[in-house]
């Protein structure tokens, strides 16, 4: 069996690889990152450090920006906007009706088909079936447990519509059509928050190299000439709260 991660360079999708190579071994897992002019480019650079970390290979894919034009996303470089800061993304969607500024159009149909192409020609190439291993946790997955202890699969409580279930389910059936169910999608952490994905990662046995991570959507310049998470952005601060609840070190990069 093979595996392939969409890996941003953020916490999620290194945790994913963290687990991938844990349960597949790093001689059967690949890595896949995405350039389309966002705001935080860094962010492939700390996946590429994330990616020498486990020894797995990593490929970055080039999209060109211009499909996005008018779209008026603040984390593309083009619009010439800004993400919104010192707002959770809980607070962005409940302004927003739900969708939010910062999603950028078709985004992750876009890394799905290129991760799908790339899995369909590991199945060819090695004869063997592979796992598309995604991210997604319960605070962009829209699940939730009731009052009543009964479990939800809402999409609209999802932050973007392109993290929902019904968005994997369904992109999950056209893999299984393209591949002649050769391709399988497996979301491990689907009912779990981020905190519980971060103590996961923390726990495995070679843990996911946090402090090499960057979710920031727009890094900024330090005095020592790095980039770093600017700490006030969405992502940041829902990390910041997930670190905690998590009993982790509350530190960004």
């Amino acid at each position: 069996m093979k595996a392939i991660v969409s890996l941003s360079g953020g916490r999620d999708s290194a945790t994913c690889l963290g687990v991938a190579v844990e349960k597949y071994g790093k001689e059967n897992v690949f890595a896949m990152g995405f350039e389309y002019g966002s705001t935080h480019p860094q962010e492939l650079e700390a996946a590429q450090k994330i990616a020498d970390y486990y020894g797995v290979p990593y490929q970055i894919v080039k999209i060109d920006p211009s499909i996005f034009e008018g779209s008026g996303c603040s984390m593309l470089e083009s619009e010439g906007l800004s993400p919104e800061k010192g707002k959770t993304y809980e607070q962005l969607q409940a302004e927003n009706e739900g969708k939010v500024a910062t999603y950028v159009p078709a985004r992750n149909t876009l890394f799905s088909a290129y991760v799908l192409a790339k899995a369909e020609s590991l199945a060819q190439k090695y004869n063997d079936e592979v796992t598309i291993i995604l991210g997604q946790h319960a605070d962009d997955s829209g699940f939730y447990v009731d009052e009543n202890g009964v479990e939800h699969l809402d999409y609209t409580k999802s932050a973007y519509p392109d993290t929902s279930v019904e968005f994997v389910e369904a992109f999950a059936k056209v893999a299984e059509i393209s591949s002649v169910g050769k391709v399988k999608y497996w979301s491990p952490f689907i009912k779990n928050h981020k905190y519980e994905l971060l103590q996961i990662g923390s726990k495995l046995k070679k843990p996911v190299p946090y402090n090499l991570c960057i979710s920031c959507y727009k890094p900024e310049l330090g005095e020592d000439g790095k980039y770093h998470e600017c700490g006030l952005c969405a992502t940041c601060l829902d990390t910041l709260k997930a670190l905690k609840k998590a009993g982790l070190p509350e530190k960004l990069n």
